[in-house]
């Protein structure tokens, strides 16, 4: 792995353990053995690091990749080509399948929840997918589609349908979503959501 693609395996895992609160050995286990979400990271961060190297591990590393991948998503449910642009401190939940297109661009600290799709939708020059700005909340259920410029700190509620212009330092809601300005009065609990077939992915 190049040290580019090290670095941003490092401050995901990072991430993961701050954002869960593990600070033990047996914490920080525990979260790297329950975390699809990172496993899927760091095989991009594989991915892209050997990706375009002519040297013979490079090779060889593509190879696994490939065949890797067909697993991680079979086991994960999330689908994250190299295309794609993920900044690093990203969370992915473990509740449902992930979709990111391979024209998506995922900010830094951005959190994806189980159920999202981040989807191409236009056509010619009107043609593309969600482009995320840094720590963008997408909540279970919710889908952002075509060439759409999501503001830092946007949060996009749960089941919501994003397809047009998202504005700054608000939070969306509905099917088409709509905003109301002003901070979300509850987020799902990253905790819960973390663990496959946990139950509800809310803090009652």
């Amino acid at each position: 792995m190049s040290p580019k693609g090290l670095s941003a395996a490092r401050a995901d895992v990072t991430h993961y353990f701050h954002v869960h609160e593990a600070r033990s050995l047996a914490a920080k286990a525990r979260v790297l053995c329950q975390s699809p979400g990172l496993w899927a990271l760091v095989l991009y961060r594989l991915g892209r690091s050997w990706r375009g190297h002519p040297s013979a591990g490079a090779r060889l590393g593509r190879i696994l990749y490939a065949v890797s991948y067909q697993l991680m998503y079979r086991i994960t449910r999330i689908y994250l080509p190299l295309d794609a642009e993920v900044g690093e401190r990203v969370w992915l939940g473990a509740h449902g399948p992930i979709i990111v297109s391979r024209l998506a661009r995922v900010g830094p600290g951005c959190a994806l929840y189980g159920g999202t799709t981040l989807g191409v939708a236009g056509r010619g020059e009107r043609r593309g997918a969600p482009q995320l700005e840094a720590n963008v909340t997408v909540c279970p259920g919710a889908s952002i589609i075509g060439p759409t410029a999501v503001p830092e700190g946007v949060v996009v509620g749960p089941n919501s349908v994003v397809t047009r212009k998202v504005e700054g330092g608000s939070t969306w809601f509905g099917v088409p979503a709509r905003a109301t300005h002003g901070s979300p009065r509850f987020l799902p609990s990253r905790r819960l959501a973390q663990v496959p077939f946990s139950g509800s992915p809310y803090a009652i």
